[in-house]
């Protein structure tokens, strides 16, 4: 009798799993697969060579000089053994382009329009592709940090208090150094708007951190 229990209630399970299996289990049937030669809509080389690597290097950097030399917007030309990256006249009437790329050109733009206002002597590559890659990667965080601003707080004061402590820095060394006070109105000025811009506008708090800090 022991023996004839155990075998149906073996058959019973067995048949409860299967009907389990067969209506919400199987694997669905494979669809076609279709190869796609173009990014999807929306996405830049640079940001999908972030989201393979999941992080920001110097491949990721020059994908979206690449791009935008690919679409005319900018070249690139040998300078005393460098690379200078102009902008040309398509740049003025840009195509929609990302918001990476975007800033990209208008970086381009002013570098070009006015050096004395943006790049430091005596001429140093390797620092600005240092500079670069640390507020590219800074930007991209708080292109993520937008979508929810009352949770990533910290890192918009952060960006707002150091962009803050690097203008006056580079503002006390404009004044020492006469050669460079084009600075003063270039990107001194311009890290104090980021500053101001990030301190006024600060995110609002959600509800429930409202909440918890009144009960405090």
């Amino acid at each position: 009798m022991t023996d004839v229990l155990i075998c149906a209630s073996v058959v019973v399970v067995f048949a409860y799993l299967f009907a389990t299996w067969w209506r919400i289990g199987r694997d669905p049937k494979p669809d076609v697969l279709v190869a796609r030669y173009e990014p999807p809509p929306g996405l830049s080389p640079a940001m999908l060579r972030y989201i393979w690597k999941e992080a920001f290097d110097d491949r990721t950097f020059w994908a979206a000089v690449l791009s935008l030399v690919a679409k005319g917007l900018a070249t690139l030309e040998p300078s005393d053994g460098d690379i200078r990256m102009r902008p040309t006249v398509a740049t003025t009437h840009a195509p929609t382009l990302p918001e990476e790329e975007r800033w990209l050109a208008l970086a381009v733009v002013m570098m070009y329009l006015w050096p004395s206002g943006w790049r430091w002597q005596p001429n140093q590559p390797e620092y600005e592709q240092m500079i670069l890659g640390v507020y590219a990667t800074l930007g991209i965080f708080l292109l993520l940090a937008s979508r929810n601003p009352s949770a990533h707080r910290s890192l918009i004061a952060f960006t707002a208090w150091s962009s803050l402590v690097h203008a006056g820095i580079m503002a006390v060394q404009a004044f020492h150094n006469p050669s460079e006070r084009g600075h003063l109105l270039g990107d001194v000025p311009a890290l104090f708007v980021v500053w101001l811009a990030l301190i006024v506008l600060p995110p609002a708090r959600q509800a429930g951190e409202r909440a918890s800090a009144t009960g405090a």
